[in-house]
């Protein structure tokens, strides 16, 4: 994955409890068709874990076989299962890239945008350009969306702090700490 490719990362959204996408995901697939419509990029990364109790796939295959439903080849298309939330989508997005991506297009809803870039621009450095893509939050879904929201800021607060030539070391920590207190497995330090 050369230098000056162009990924497009798909944020995803917790799947219902029967398994179906949220609006909410749905919304954020149809911008990425939107983009692919205008060129296609190197890659569609595609990020999302198994988030739902009972739901046996994740957010990313969803995501994965949607786009692929609607005419993006697979092999444009990388799934990455792993992230349980915003800093994984961009730590594990990262590992997939490469240190040699300089630009990136990060699709999500235009409530999550200002905390992804956040999140993103600390993971990606500034060397790569990262551009914010949004879909709409759908208007049944935003005030629980904007408390969610809230709540995320400490983390993300957290996470600015982090400098250094350990903020590899300190993401993870932060990450595994996050895991521990959902009773998630630890990632490899």
């Amino acid at each position: 994955m050369g230098s000056g490719q162009k990924y497009v990362i798909v944020l995803g959204d917790a799947l219902m409890p029967n398994g179906e996408m949220t609006d909410t995901l749905r919304l954020r697939l149809e911008k990425t068709l939107e983009l692919c419509a205008e060129g296609m990029p190197e890659k569609i990364i595609v990020t999302g874990g198994k988030t739902v109790d009972g739901v046996h796939y994740s957010e990313a295959y969803k995501m994965a076989e949607y786009l692929k439903d609607h005419g993006i080849h697979e092999s444009v298309i990388v799934i990455e299962e792993e992230a349980l939330n915003t800093i994984e989508n961009a730590y594990f997005s990262k590992k997939i890239a490469g240190d040699a991506i300089t630009d990136i297009v990060v699709v999500t809803s235009d409530t999550h945008a200002d905390r992804a870039y956040t999140i993103f621009r600390k993971i990606f450095g500034n060397e790569c350009s990262i551009m914010m893509e949004t879909s709409p939050t759908p208007p049944d879904r935003l005030l629980r969306i904007l408390e969610h929201e809230r709540a995320s800021l400490r983390e993300t607060e957290t996470f600015g702090t982090f400098r250094g030539d350990n903020v590899d070391a300190q993401i993870k920590a932060l990450i595994n700490s996050m895991r521990k207190k959902a009773g998630r497995a630890q990632i490899a330090t």
